[in-house]
């Protein structure tokens, strides 16, 4: 089987596993879409080069591109520390 072959299978097999997955933790079908469809072209660029990739290097993949659009979502003027702890699931109140 070619390499656009494999990668064509492997897409078939796991883009709604990954798709549900970005769809839970955004809450938002049109971003889930565009992560899913970003993790999928990147997986493609290793694959292109020759690397061999495994379902757990697309949710790592897909992780990385929630966790940046989580990001987004947060003003840069916020305290470091702050920012630290939102990016860990803590959020601190100012007492």
């Amino acid at each position: 089987m070619t390499s656009q072959g494999y990668f064509l299978e492997f897409f078939d097999t796991h883009v709604d596993d990954l798709f549900r997955h970005a769809l839970m933790r955004l809450a938002d079908r049109e971003k889930a879409v565009s992560i899913t469809r970003k993790t999928f072209e990147t997986i493609w660029q290793k694959f292109a080069q020759g690397s061999s990739t495994s379902l757990d290097d697309c949710f790592n993949v897909l992780d990385a591109l929630i966790l940046d659009e989580y990001l987004k979502r947060w003003p840069a003027k916020r305290p470091l520390q702050e920012q630290k702890d939102i990016r860990y699931g803590f959020i601190r109140t100012a007492h």
